[in-house]
This record gives structure tokens, sequence and C-alpha cells, in this order.
């Protein structure tokens, strides 16, 4: 069994959404990284990752998934991080 059938299993958008918050909140950066690489993951959380996310590495993924909002390019090009 995956990571994300796992944790979402058959859970509806608002449950997805609420466990990926509590990860983007969380202080495994593994599991932070597996969401930010997420096509699917919510917009919103990836954008919120995009802002406040205290590892370049998950900015990075971020910066990297074809499901981030294009608002948060304008956040992620100004990163303090080179690689982001």
């Amino acid at each position: 069994m995956g990571f994300f059938s796992k944790i979402f299993g058959r859970k509806n958008k608002t449950e997805i959404y609420e466990a990926e918050k509590t990860i983007a909140l969380s202080d495994n950066v593994k599991d932070r990284l597996k969401v930010a690489k997420n096509p699917k993951t919510s917009k919103d959380i990836l954008f919120y990752m995009a802002q406040t996310d205290g590892s370049a590495e998950v900015r990075l993924a971020v910066a990297g998934n074809k499901g981030t909002p294009v608002q948060a390019s304008e956040v992620l090009s100004k990163d303090k991080s080179e690689d982001v």
C-alpha cells in the first residue's frame, strides 16, 4: 500500500485537504516532500508550502509540481535559496 493510500484511503475532498494540511504543518520533511511533489495536492496547500515551508528541498519540490498555482511563482522566484 502506497504512502497516500495509507493516509488518504477513500476520503472525501475535505478529509484529504485536512490530511494534507496536517502534513504541511508537520516537522516530518520526508512526508512534506511527498505532499509537495504530488500533483493532486490542493493548490492552497502548495501555495502555503511555497510561502512558509522551512525546507528549501520542499519549496523546490513545490516549484517543480505541475499542480502548483501560478500565484506561487512570484513567491518562489524571491526564495532565499538559489536552488528554488
